[in-house]
């Protein structure tokens, strides 16, 4: 009925518009579809006092675990010249999935840079972990390489933003960021910042695939003025899923 109301020219391009669609469709039929799931929960390391100056600690230490890839938690470093050495305040964080990952599994997190970049770059690191925290610099159980994010990325956005991905070789549980430590060039008080929004990895939940193929050019003539999609149609003897 609906194609009645069409003119023959109006319905000669609609059959063909059908078939280049359907036509373009099964192209990708079998597609695997995935979920992004975040860490869960977080611990942070105890604050790092250098003589008497609070030199490292963390700040909303659950904002990295909320699923909110706008909030944040913050690793301060401060430089404090100690015997002539520069040495920055250390902080960490760890991130944890809700249950353990099988190796090989891709990791990202998204960091945020503020303070001295520089020195950000070169400081912050990041690793694997299989289990608890066994200090309370948030230390123990980690595996796999520990990895400098300076090496990893060479670039930022306008927002100093970055998202950093690897993947362990070894079953994990989550993920320590790690911020200062050991000597450096920078004067002493320089702060340096990071911002630890979220930790993620991607998890397959199903494929598409057809239920009730039906004959394409029928679908058209009941389903194109009433925008309904996620139904299986028939070309050529081909089962092709619409989304």
């Amino acid at each position: 009925m609906e194609l009645c109301l069409l003119s023959k020219f109006n319905r000669l391009k609609f059959v063909i518009f059908c078939l280049l669609f359907f036509g373009l469709i099964s192209n990708n039929y079998g597609q695997t579809i995935t979920d992004r799931v975040y860490a869960s929960s977080a611990n942070r390391s105890d604050d790092d006092f250098l003589l008497i100056l609070r030199a490292g600690y963390v700040q909303n230490t659950n904002s990295a675990v909320d699923q909110d890839l706008t909030t944040y938690a913050t690793l301060n470093s401060t430089t404090v010249n100690v015997l002539g050495a520069s040495i920055g305040g250390e902080s960490a964080i760890r991130l944890n999935f809700p249950s353990t990952l099988p190796a090989n599994t891709p990791v990202t997190v998204k960091l945020g840079i503020g303070g001295d970049v520089l020195s950000a770059l070169q400081t912050v690191q990041i690793q694997a972990i299989n289990g608890n925290a066994t200090s309370s610099d948030a230390s123990g159980n980690e595996v796999g390489p520990l990895y400098a994010v300076g090496n990893l990325v060479s670039l930022l956005n306008a927002d100093q933003q970055i998202e950093v991905s690897f993947t362990p070789s070894q079953q994990f549980t989550g993920v320590k960021i790690s911020l200062g430590g050991g000597s450096g060039l920078l004067s002493a008080g320089v702060l340096t910042q990071v911002d630890v929004y979220e930790a993620y990895y991607n998890q397959n939940v199903g494929a598409t695939g057809c239920l009730e193929p039906e004959d394409a050019l029928g679908w058209c003539r009941r389903k194109f003025f009433r925008h309904q999609c996620s139904i299986c149609f028939r070309y050529y003897s081909k089962s092709v899923q619409c989304y």
